[in-house]
């Protein structure tokens, strides 16, 4: 299996209309990030990855750990292990959407907490409202997993919110 030129695009295009007086004025941007020119390519060194996925699942109130070492899922229903087998593996991108209306999802580090959101094994405590996401990506090295640094926890505020995972990196 070899992963396909892979890119992430981000824009955030907004504004604002202000009155000065008798006068309005609007005014526009869009920021883009750079990385459109800059894929991810198959392969294990910098700027590349060689497995990609996407999962989905609930987040109750008692949470759901996610081990970057055995994500299953994607395409083929394979479980990935992130940090390559032992081998020096990483994740490159990682996006966790937050599909539900009205929950919270929560983002805590495990027992042995990866450290790709904060460089910290513990601490780390992100909240992704309703309809939220968080991003993360690092293509040159990506950010380290191994057998000490690969889990996090998925805590919904009530209910059991949906989640949408998606991660590019080195993985066996």
């Amino acid at each position: 299996m070899s992963l396909n030129n892979t890119t992430l695009t981000v824009a955030l295009v907004s504004g604002e209309t202000n009155a000065f007086g008798a006068v309005t004025q609007s005014i526009n941007f869009t920021h883009q990030a750079q990385s459109i020119s800059n894929p991810i390519t198959n392969g294990t060194a910098s700027g590349q990855g060689n497995h990609s996925m996407e999962v989905t699942g609930t987040a109750g109130t008692g949470g759901v750990t996610i081990d970057l070492t055995a994500v299953v899922g994607g395409l083929d229903g394979k479980t990935r292990d992130f940090s390559n087998g032992g081998s020096g593996g990483s994740v490159k991108t990682l996006i966790i959407e937050n599909l539900d209306a009205t929950n919270t999802i929560t983002i805590t580090q495990g027992s042995n907490g990866w450290t790709g959101f904060s460089g910290a094994a513990t601490g780390f405590d992100y909240p992704i409202e309703p309809g939220g996401c968080l991003v993360i990506h690092s293509p040159g090295s990506g950010k380290a997993v191994s057998s000490t640094n690969k889990d996090f926890t998925l805590t919904g505020s009530a209910g059991t919110p949906a989640y949408k995972m998606s991660i590019v990196g080195v993985a066996a």
